[in-house]
């Protein structure tokens, strides 16, 4: 079994990379041993009281605990070295601003004729806590530069998401459309007339099968206007929309029943597209129903704040993995939506800051639009 190391390194490479790693705690400890030794010394040069002389010590290696913590804190992260070091720095940056302070404060004292023989304690101490606040401030600019990049490649992969899509789209929108209507005119010239046979039986069973593809293109499409126009809202009477609706399901099943009870006029506000959720939920209880006496009731109440509409089936109901799926940040090849129709109900209710709700049983299902009113 061979190893990718560089020829001739003999697995030096990755010894050092974890060398690297503990740099920046080994110089945190090289840093507290350099002014433990400096206190020290100064303890011998100049004896003072035990208690004086561990207070002088303590006090500005207690105040360095601050940047132990900021170092372990990116300690087990992605570029642990990189950030620690950038860290250091800034501490180190706080540390000298601090003995400055010290050290112009106390040439300002000789100055004005006060003079004093303790000076390394000060400047430890001011240096130590110069230390302790950029070790903080040190992590906090490190936050922030992590989470702008996480931002930034957030947003070009929005915007790589974006072009893909919109490409997507202009094939569904010219490409396919135009193909499927030239496949829908030569199906229909060929069904026009023919005897009913085995053959006339498949392509009828083509022709459906090309229009649930039909049907998913365009909700695709609608996908793109909610990517185009996800805040955009406007004020709407639900009235005339649901009557609409309800008209254009009809004229593809005109064996089905759709009972509606709604207020004469309720307005609210919602995405544009909110007629095509509605739409799109009257064909799901109208195609997924296998009843013969095909019903569906649609209810309306008017609330102070909320519309609450209602679709209601008595047809075998969705699958629960389907439902399932509509809840994940996104599908996966064993649990996923049969089509895009579910996907857009439930995207353009968020779009209009509203709610949904589905339900299904063996007695059938039940979804639910929950829009905010005017």
């Amino acid at each position: 079994m061979s190893t990718d190391t560089p020829e001739g390194t003999g697995g030096r490479l990755p010894r050092l990379a974890r060398a690297a790693q503990y740099r920046p705690p080994l110089l945190l400890v090289a840093g507290w041993g350099a002014l433990t030794g400096v206190a020290l010394s100064q303890a011998v040069v100049d004896p003072e009281p035990p208690a004086v002389q561990v207070f002088e010590i303590g006090v500005p290696l207690l105040l360095l605990l601050p940047i132990g913590y900021a170092v372990r804190y990116v300690g087990g992260s992605e570029r642990a070295t990189e950030r620690q070091s950038r860290i250091l720095l800034v501490a180190s940056l706080f540390a000298v601003i601090g003995a400055g302070v010290v050290f112009l404060t106390y040439l300002s004292a000789l100055a004005d004729g006060v003079r004093s023989h303790e000076l390394l304690f000060p400047i430890l101490t001011g240096a130590a806590t110069g230390a302790s606040v950029g070790s903080l401030a040190g992590v906090n600019y490190d936050q922030v530069r992590e989470t702008r990049a996480e931002l930034e490649a957030e947003l070009r992969r929005g915007r790589r998401l974006n072009q893909r899509l919109t490409v997507v789209n202009r094939v569904l929108r010219h490409n396919v459309r135009n193909t499927l209507a030239l496949v829908f005119g030569l199906l229909d010239q060929v069904l026009d007339g023919a005897d009913d046979t085995e053959d006339t039986a498949r392509l009828r069973r083509a022709r459906s099968a090309l229009e649930t593809l039909h049907s998913n293109t365009e909700n695709a499409l609608h996908v793109e206007h909610l990517w185009d126009r996800e805040t955009e809202t406007v004020l709407t009477d639900l009235e005339p929309m649901l009557a609409t609706a309800c008209e254009r399901v009809l004229e593809e099943a005109p064996a089905a029943t759709i009972d509606v009870s709604a207020p004469s006029s309720v307005r609210v506000r919602a995405h544009p597209l909110l007629p095509v959720a509605l739409e799109e939920t009257l064909e799901n209880a109208v195609e997924h129903n296998d009843a013969e006496a095909l019903t569906v009731e649609v209810a309306v109440t008017r609330g102070d704040e909320w519309a609450t509409i209602t679709v209601a089936d008595d047809g075998s109901g969705i699958p629960e993995s389907e439902i399932e799926a509509l809840g994940l940040d996104e599908e996966t090849p064993l649990q996923h939506a049969s089509g895009v129709g579910l996907w857009v109900i439930k995207w353009v209710a968020e779009a209009s800051d509203g709610e949904w709700a589905i339900r299904s049983t063996d007695d059938g299902t039940t979804v639910e639009l929950r829009i905010p009113r005017e």
